[in-house]
């Protein structure tokens, strides 16, 4: 059964389209594009929602190409192996702003 409230079209893509993410490794496993997707068509949001597959030692290049294509927000999931303190050094020395382990780029 459909509900009106959650069943809209999703936005056609534009240049004004915000685009956002989460930045991980790997990134296969990850729900967070279609629960942020899902949400954005439910509240008629003009923004995408993409997993970043980035290894660790990539992850200053990769904020470098995101604020570079205007990447709205970005969010880091480490994992439990992965090196946090390499990647949030990434963030800092990329000048990212955070607030609540999302990266503003």
């Amino acid at each position: 059964m459909s509900d009106s409230r959650t069943s809209r079209a999703p936005s056609p893509l534009s240049a004004k389209t915000a685009l956002c993410g989460i930045v991980l490794h790997p990134a296969g496993h990850t729900r967070s594009p279609a629960m942020h997707n899902a949400a954005f068509t439910a509240l008629g949001i003009d923004a995408v929602y993409l997993a970043f597959d980035v290894v660790p030692g990539r992850l200053g290049d990769a904020i470098a190409g995101a604020r570079a294509l205007g990447v709205r927000q970005l969010a880091l999931w480490t994992g439990r192996d992965a090196p946090v303190d390499v990647m949030a050094e990434a963030f800092d020395r990329a000048g990212a702003r955070s607030a609540n382990g999302t990266q503003g780029v």
